[in-house]
């Protein structure tokens, strides 16, 4: 079946064209483009990034324009169904597809789940730790406060270990005599951390030690999945019907989406 052919048949049915906003730049030239609502007027997409890199929500997709308006003149937009579109790559049958960006103004290209996509931010998670402190006798030693604690905390730079900054580490007392415990959140995900633990007799001056078990830790700092980033998401504007390669034109079923 010809191009022509699967337009026609679906005209009666699947097809939605809407006639509603202004043009907020001359689109004489850019029939069959991707268009996005901008502060009450229409506006191209050839960025699939577009409207996400302020770090806001995105832009509306509406369609793909049906005519050729000048500046400030009506448009009749297609928000749904089948739409004509110039591949700037080569598409296969079933690909799902974006606008084409930088150099590829005005066409679609294949979005590759394994290239394309947004990213997620890296937050760090708390390390914990239980330290038990008591005397030579041994007795445990209760009611210490962080003052009474002396603690070293520091991480991998690549080069030397170096001292977080801010260095906060939190000392709290549990329900077990003479156990602590000793937490801190990094600041630098995915390498060593080296946390030294030691306390002493309250005020004594020069300080009396206690005896801490275990008095180091060595610790890979671990993190979590975020939420996307915003600058990083994109728009997918629809699904190819027809094959081809860079310069065709194609057919695409409309289905926006962020990715």
């Amino acid at each position: 079946m010809r191009l022509e052919d699967y337009v026609a048949r679906s005209a009666a049915n699947l097809n939605l064209d809407l006639e509603c906003f202004d043009a907020g730049e001359d689109l004489s030239a850019r029939i069959d483009s991707a268009i996005y609502l901008n502060a009450n007027h229409l506006a191209l997409v050839d960025d699939p990034n577009l409207g996400f890199s302020n770090g806001d929500q995105p832009l509306l997709s509406l369609g793909y324009l049906r005519n050729n308006p000048t500046a400030g003149r009506r448009t009749i937009l297609r928000i749904s169904g089948l739409v004509y579109v110039l591949y700037g790559d080569t598409v296969a049958v079933g690909d799902l597809l974006k606008t084409g960006g930088s150099g590829k103004e005005g066409t679609v290209v294949p979005w590759n789940p394994g290239r394309d996509g947004h990213i997620h931010s890296t937050e760090p998670s708390a390390i914990v730790h239980l330290v038990y402190v008591c005397d030579d006798i041994p007795n445990p030693i209760e009611d210490l406060i962080l003052e009474d604690f002396d603690v070293a905390w520091e991480y991998d730079n690549g080069t030397t270990m170096t001292t977080p900054s801010p260095n906060t580490v939190t000392v709290t007392e549990t329900a077990t005599p003479g156990e602590y415990r000793v937490a801190y959140t990094p600041t630098v995900v995915g390498v060593l951390h080296r946390l030294r633990v030691g306390a002493h007799v309250h005020d004594s001056s020069p300080p009396v030690p206690y005896i801490v078990t275990p008095g180091e830790f060595q610790d890979t700092s671990p993190s979590t999945s975020g939420v996307a980033s915003a600058e990083s998401c994109g728009l997918i504007v629809g699904q190819a019907i027809l094959a081809g390669v860079a310069g065709d034109r194609g057919l695409m079923f409309i289905r926006t989406q962020v990715f």
